[in-house]
């Protein structure tokens, strides 16, 4: 995956050591100083005081999607939501003039008369009424962010100029990477990736630490600004597209499927049907080319507008950096809640492809069994491919069946493990005794399942002989499975999945509770997809009539 690589170019863009990789705070800070100290600028002292005291700020808008399967779906995206923004306001530390309490662009545009006070920290530098403050707007190169805050913008901030410096160094990384795959050189051609890579993490990285107090250039007003003109920004964008979707179909309706931070979805298909009213809509070559022109349409569309919202709700009358992009094209797609879709991509990016993109699906997690992905992913593709839902039915209680013939590896819960010190009881020297000399460690109430499991994994170490054998430990990768009535009383036991005595993983064998891993593991996500498309549970028709689950 070449990680290191990545990390390593990340570290000397930063001029930071090589385990400070994981904080982005470190990096940043570092490529700042240096870009400073070339220009001739000298940076304030960090801020004082308490670190972990943070004022929390608005994060990121994401609408609720509309459950369910879509046929032919696009998405648009902003181009560095973020970063844009921060560069359309010239949000920087020296730009700021203030905030306004009050603040609201809509009922400013709107005329509503009203006093806006301005604040310094916590000095008052002056009220405006309505027509004070627009002719204050009018007559300075002042721009205002969706939190009321001012920022002059006669000269471009630090900040701004930095991301505009490594915005364009990615642009022409990327170009690089381009030229060098067209030519067959792909040592280059991934070379210039890494690096585009590299622009794009810290690019994305900068707006989050205006708002961590460890940051040279914290300033929870600056944060806040980035992410609420940022959720404005792509609220407009959603109003605009179902806009221009209104004004072809002559309705009201609200077509847009999801809003992800910086990305909206929408259906195609209703306005084929509007123009081509006998069309083979099973016809891909043709949707994909009336697809690909319903987006531009759309996405030019949203653009021109943006020339409103930047003068209208910011105040910037000068050029803004906003810009939406049209990126996949999928065949049929399928939302079952927030952050939890599939899709069924057959353009990307104006390449051709054929490929399911998941995102947030139990199906992508490490943390769920692997035979239990296998089918989740059968089900999905399922759903995407309109399968009739009886064949899905089957392919689930046959799975249940069939779970009792396999292995442990397959179905046993992948989790990490820590804080295994943290749950045992010392307070107590008597230890629970069996018949056949078994002792287990007392554990704490209220300790994780997985905590426990691996508990009883080192006990029983103990119990077989088998203490040559490496225990499970803290921050360890281990498995483990629901056990059913036992000799032992054991209720859950793990792991390790290597070198594990025969004598556990025998004890594993004979007692696992296939049925109690499958209704606490798997029944949950398949109700979720079948609550998503309104459909009834899983039954099964030969050898019941009452429902499966």
């Amino acid at each position: 995956m070449k990680f290191i690589e990545l990390a390593r170019g990340v570290s000397h863009l930063g001029h930071i050591s090589y385990e400070d990789i994981y904080y982005s705070s470190r990096y940043l800070e570092g490529a700042m100083l240096v870009y400073m100290k070339d220009i001739g600028v000298v940076a304030p002292n960090k801020p004082q005081g308490n670190y972990s005291s943070g004022e929390k700020f608005t994060g990121a808008y994401v609408k609720d999607p509309k459950p369910g399967r879509y046929d032919w779906v696009y998405d648009l995206d902003l181009t560095s939501m973020y970063p844009s923004t921060i560069m359309t306001l010239n949000i920087s530390p020296e730009t700021k003039l203030g905030k306004l309490e009050g603040w609201n662009a809509e009922e400013f545009v709107k005329g509503v008369n009203k006093t806006y006070t301005l604040m310094d920290g916590d000095k008052e530098k002056g009220k405006y009424d309505q027509d004070e403050l627009k002719k204050m707007f009018d007559n300075n190169k002042v721009s205002v962010s969706s939190n009321g805050v001012l920022y002059r913008y006669d000269k471009k901030g630090l900040i701004p100029v930095l991301l505009e410096k490594w915005f364009n160094e990615r642009v022409e990384f990327r170009r690089l990477m381009k030229q060098y795959a067209d030519e067959g050189d792909m040592e280059k051609s991934d070379y210039f990736n890494r690096r585009q890579h590299i622009q794009k993490i810290v690019l994305n990285s900068l707006y989050g630490v205006l708002g961590l107090p460890v940051f040279r250039f914290y300033d929870v007003d600056n944060a806040e600004a980035t992410t609420l003109t940022g959720q404005d920004l792509i609220k407009f964008t959603e109003k605009i597209a179902n806009y221009y979707y209104n004004q072809q179909l002559g309705d009201k309706e609200d077509y847009c499927i999801y809003t992800d931070t910086d990305s909206v979805f929408y259906p195609a298909l209703p306005l084929v049907k509007n123009r081509y009213p006998n069309a083979d809509l099973d016809d891909e070559e043709f949707m994909t080319t009336q697809i690909l022109k319903i987006a531009h349409e759309v996405q030019d569309y949203i653009n021109k507008s943006y020339d409103v919202f930047a003068r209208r709700m910011l105040n910037v009358k000068g050029n803004h950096r906003f810009d939406i992009k049209q990126e996949c094209i999928a065949k049929s797609a399928f939302w079952v809640t927030k952050k939890r879709y599939g899709q069924w991509i057959i353009n990307d990016g104006g390449v051709k492809c054929d490929k399911v993109d998941v995102k947030g699906l139990d199906i992508v997690r490490s943390n769920f069994p692997p035979a239990m992905r296998d089918l989740m992913k059968v089900i999905l593709k399922g759903i995407l491919s309109n399968v009739d839902k009886d064949i899905l039915d089957e392919k689930i209680i046959e799975f249940k069946k069939e779970m009792k013939n396999m292995s442990i590896y397959d179905v046993a819960l992948p989790t990490g493990v820590s804080k295994l010190s943290k749950f045992i009881d010392k307070r107590h020297s008597n230890k629970k005794i069996y018949g056949d000399g078994t002792i287990f460690t007392d554990i704490h109430k209220g300790a994780p399942v997985h905590v426990k499991a691996a508990i009883k994994y080192n006990d029983l170490l103990k119990h077989f002989g088998a203490e040559n054998t490496e225990p499970i430990r803290n921050k360890e990768k281990i498995r483990w499975a629901y056990m059913k009535k036992n000799p032992l009383g054991i209720d859950a036991l793990a792991f390790k999945g290597y070198d594990d005595p025969k004598q556990i993983t025998d004890f594993i064998e004979q007692y696992i509770d296939y049925d109690r891993l499958f209704e606490g593991a798997l029944q949950k996500k398949i109700n979720m997809f079948y609550e998503a498309l309104s459909w009834d549970l899983p039954v099964d028709k030969i050898n019941t009539l009452e429902r499966f689950f």
